[in-house]
C-alpha cells in the first residue's frame, strides 16, 4: 500500500513539475530572413557592389563573345559540309570542341569567382554590423527568439525546407536599413 501511495505521489509530483515547466516558459518565436535579398537591396549604392556588377557584365560580354566565335565556326563548318571539304570539316570540329571546352571552363571559373566575391561582400563588416543591428532590433521588438536565414552564402548549407511567409522579416530588415 505504501509503495502504491509513493508511486502515485511521485507521478503527481513529476506531472506538476512538467506542467509548471511547460506552462511557465514563453513560447519560442522564430523568424526567417532572406539575407541575399537584404544584401541586394542594401548594397545598390555600395562601390564594392557596383564593382561586382561591372565584373559580372564583363564576364557576360566575354561569354557572349566566346559563343559568337563558336557560332561562327559552326556556320563555317556548315559551309564546308555543303562544299564537301572533309579536311575543313574535321578541323572545324576540333576547333569547335576546343572552344566549347574553353567556354565551359571559363564559365565555371568565373561563376565560382563571382560567387566568392559576393560571399565576401555579404560578410563584410559594414554590411554585417548594419544588418545584425537591424535584425536584433526587429527581433527584440517583435519578440523573436531565433532568426534563421532562408539563404546561405554557401549553397550547400541551406537547410530550411519550408516556412510560412508570416514569419519572414526580410522586408522589415530592408526597411530598417533604408532608414539608417
Amino acid at each position: 500500500m505504501k509503495r502504491k501511495f509513493l508511486a502515485v505521489t511521485v507521478v503527481i509530483a513529476l506531472s506538476s513539475a512538467f506542467c509548471a515547466g511547460a506552462f511557465g516558459q514563453a513560447m519560442t518565436r522564430i523568424a526567417v530572413l532572406d539575407l541575399v535579398r537584404v544584401y541586394d537591396a542594401y548594397s545598390t549604392d555600395s562601390a564594392a557592389s557596383r564593382a561586382l556588377e561591372d565584373e559580372r557584365a564583363k564576364v557576360q560580354t566575354q561569354l557572349e563573345k566566346m559563343q559568337a566565335e563558336i557560332n561562327d565556326l559552326q556556320k563555317k563548318k556548315g559551309e564546308a559540309i555543303q562544299s564537301g571539304r572533309q579536311d575543313l570539316i574535321s578541323q572545324y570540329d576540333k576547333d569547335i570542341a576546343a572552344k566549347l571546352k574553353n567556354l565551359k571552363d571559363y564559365y565555371t571559373a568565373k561563376k565560382l569567382e563571382l560567387e566568392e566575391k559576393k560571399k565576401n561582400l555579404l560578410e563584410s563588416s559594414e554590411f554585417a554590423k548594419a544588418t545584425y543591428g537591424a535584425i536584433q532590433r526587429i527581433a527584440e521588438t517583435e519578440g523573436y527568439s531565433i532568426v534563421l536565414t532562408t539563404t546561405s552564402t554557401d549553397s550547400m548549407m541551406n537547410s530550411i525546407v519550408w516556412y510560412s511567409p508570416l514569419i519572414d522579416i526580410t522586408d522589415r530588415v530592408i526597411s530598417a536599413l533604408a532608414v539608417r
